[in-house]
Order: structure tokens, then sequence, then C-alpha cells
């Protein structure tokens, strides 16, 4: 969609390094920009999640974004229900006063928005992993 998503290694990197970052594509050499900032959640517990949110918070980016695996919490997190484990992260949003700018999605909501918006993407180059 046009975003640039290379997270450079430097200022907050050691700090707060979310899982992904959509970045203002500037292309004239002025300091990259954050839009929105993801944290993926597969198996965290309390403790990690709000150590997630932190990084969101110190990133700086108008919006973030936890995308919330269900299907590992249902796996590998029982000491609560997925419902039990959405109610505790919403509660941690309002709590730290994050409501409207921090927003929790599920594979729902992922695959919902890749099939709306898949007509405006184009098709990602595949990764060298050698």
């Amino acid at each position: 969609m046009g975003y640039d998503t290379k997270i450079p290694r430097t200022g907050l990197f050691h700090l707060a390094c979310p899982d992904s970052v959509w970045y203002v594509n500037t292309r004239v050499g002025l300091r990259k920009i954050p839009v929105i900032a993801f944290e993926v959640l597969a198996s965290e517990s309390e403790k990690a999640i709000r150590g997630s949110l932190t990084s969101l918070m110190l990133y700086g980016s108008p919006r973030g974004v936890l995308v919330l695996l269900t299907k590992m919490y249902e796996r590998r997190m029982r000491s609560k229900t997925v419902k039990e484990w959405k109610e505790y992260i919403r509660n941690l949003i309002t709590a730290l006063g994050l409501k409207g700018r921090v927003l929790l999605w599920d594979e729902a909501t992922v695959d919902r928005l890749v099939r709306r918006f898949a007509k405006h993407t184009r098709p990602m180059k595949p990764i060298d992993t050698h």
C-alpha cells in the first residue's frame, strides 16, 4: 500500500521494537515517520502484554494494533479463555488511557481487512531467507 516497513536499527530500536511498523514513505530524505505499529500476541502472559503495550507507547505512532492469535491462546494459554484474554487486554488499554489509539484485532479481523483491501495492494516480493 506504499508504506515503508523497514524498522531502523537506531533510536528506540533497543527500547521499543514492535513486530511491524508502517512508516510514511517520504522518499525525500526526511526522518521516517511511524504511522502505525503492530505487536503480535501469540502466547504472551499479562506481563508480556503490558510490555507490548509499552513498546507501542514508546514508539509514538498515532495508532497501534495488538493482534491476538486466538488459536495459539486456545492451545497454549489455558489459564483464561480467549474471551477473558480479550477482556483483560481491552481493560488494560483503557486503564493506560490508550483507548482509540491502540486497537485489538484477532485473525478474523485481519482476514476480513485483507479481503476488503486486497484490490488496493500489490503482491509482496518473496523474502530471501538465504
